[in-house]
């Protein structure tokens, strides 16, 4: 007679092969797959949906940028340097050569010429748009931009626009009407990501574009448009799965991707300050090996997060800007709706083809969670098992693919994500 099946057969503890100091759980995942999986019989008739053909990752000009900044308030404080640091590949080949493509890959720094003054200001600010302007990227990649970088940018663009000395110094830097555009746009919505969370609640954001609004205010970005993406909410929404970040700042995701292994140069709020104030030459050089080390972070962060998203991209037709943020929901409704408005469009031409009503939304259903309850002490053998996607199985078995997903495009998207 088989043994009945029991989860705990599958934990063991033992050392953690990194700290040996600590206990580690093996978990076999053999036995739970043979004994918990259960494959359906595949329907008669299911959707002959396929996954989208896509570039590489490798082939995508991402650029990850950082800036350094005398303070948090964008609108009495100034922005010192700005950085950027392209992928180890050659993605930019089409719009920089040689020495300059080498070196943006070792980190490119504008630098702000002197202290507290507008026009050196502005001239790195303008360096900084001009060389995204040649460089053409299709990814921003920044950690906490939405709510810093990109917001401090904009701004500090407003207001060195109306300034009166930058206002007199465009005869002598033509460059500087540059300023006169937007860089960033910022949206006049909040927007919740319910798959991750900061501090025991979602995180909510204000979104920032590249491209100005239309009329009715709705930012319809196209696969041609510089996408924005925040490391943070990437690693925020990893982290929601497994429970092991103790930190979404940059310099703990570059140890937790294990890029760093020894600690590198370190600079306090008032340690950046007090060297940029000196212009001292040796202090001035610290200042920009300390934002070239966290680009190099930021870079080892973003390739590890963002491949991910960017091959979700096969399944999902949304621009990556609104993938990296949007709820697994939010997913499977693009992915729906797309097939069955193609397959509306075809029928036009077809008079014996189905026509597929696309049905309307669901009312949103507001409600307060859970409460769990526990025995207080100290628990080592403690594990938890949860379902965090839909396989085919679960489609099938608890009838998902009902009325609004009559062809079962649900269960054919599985298929090919899980294979």
């Amino acid at each position: 007679m088989p043994k009945k099946f029991n989860p705990f057969n599958a934990i063991s503890m033992g050392t953690d092969p990194d700290d040996p100091d600590k206990d580690y759980m093996y978990v076999d995942d053999e036995y739970l797959a043979s004994n918990i999986h259960w494959k359906p019989p595949v329907p008669d008739e299911i959707a002959d949906w396929q996954p989208m053909t896509i570039a590489d990752y490798d082939s995508l000009r991402i650029l990850h940028v950082d800036i350094e900044t005398t303070g948090l308030n964008p609108n009495n404080e100034r922005i010192i340097m700005l950085g950027i640091m392209c992928n180890e590949t050659d993605a930019f080949k089409g719009t920089v050569y040689g020495k300059e493509l080498e070196q943006l890959k070792r980190g490119r720094i504008f630098q702000v010429k002197k202290p507290d003054h507008d026009v050196a200001e502005a001239l790195a600010i303008v360096n900084f748009i001009l060389r995204l302007e040649k460089l053409k990227p299709q990814v921003l990649d920044l950690h906490n931009g939405f709510e810093f970088d990109t917001k401090f940018i904009q701004r500090r663009i407003e207001i060195l626009r109306e300034s009166k000395s930058v206002q007199r110094a465009v005869n002598k830097y033509p460059k500087l009407a540059v300023l006169d555009d937007d860089l960033f746009y910022i949206a006049q919505f909040e927007k919740t990501i319910t798959a991750a969370s900061m501090y025991g609640r979602p995180i909510v954001f204000t979104p920032v574009y590249t491209i100005p609004a239309n009329y009715s205010g709705y930012h319809n970005l196209k696969n041609t448009d510089i996408q924005i993406i925040d490391t943070m909410h990437l690693a925020a929404q990893v982290d929601k799965i497994k429970a092991n970040m103790s930190s979404y700042t940059l310099k703990y995701l570059a140890h937790y991707v294990k890029f760093r292994t020894e600690k590198r140069l370190e600079l306090k709020h008032t340690e950046i300050q007090e060297y940029w104030q000196s212009q001292d030459p040796a202090k001035l050089e610290k200042l920009r090996q300390y934002l070239l080390f966290d680009l190099e972070d930021q870079r080892a962060v973003g390739n590890f997060f963002l491949p991910s998203v960017w091959y979700q991209k096969m399944f999902v037709n949304m621009p990556l800007q609104e993938l990296a943020v949007a709820s697994p929901a939010k997913k499977w409704n693009a992915i729906l709706t797309d097939y069955y408005h193609d397959l509306n469009e075809k029928s036009k031409f077809d008079p014996n083809a189905d026509w597929f009503e696309i049905p309307e939304a669901d009312d949103k259903v507001k409600y307060e969670g859970a409460l769990v309850d526990c025995n207080p002490g100290l628990y080592k053998n403690f594990f938890k098992i949860d379902v965090s996607s839909l396989y085919p199985s679960l489609i099938l078995r608890y009838s998902l693919a009902g009325p609004k997903d009559p062809m079962k495009v649900s269960y054919q998207v599985s298929l090919n994500t899980h294979n």
